[in-house]
């Protein structure tokens, strides 16, 4: 989601449905108590707590 910018997107990449998507994200916001994403009309931005998470959590090291 991070790097798509679009729940439609991110689904594609995920193969899953953007509903499903969407559901399971907000299911991952209600479980961490903070908003990861900030939803506009025509995009999906990180919030700094989903940035810090985003980041906290790679694997490969980048940033």
């Amino acid at each position: 989601m991070a790097e798509c910018g679009h729940f439609s997107i991110a689904a594609k990449r995920c193969h899953v449905s953007q509903p499903t998507l969407s559901v399971q994200i907000g299911l991952v916001e209600d479980n961490l108590g903070v908003q990861i994403f900030e939803r506009t009309s025509s995009a999906v931005l990180t919030t700094r707590s989903g940035y810090a998470r985003w980041m906290g959590g790679r694997k490969d090291g980048r940033k």
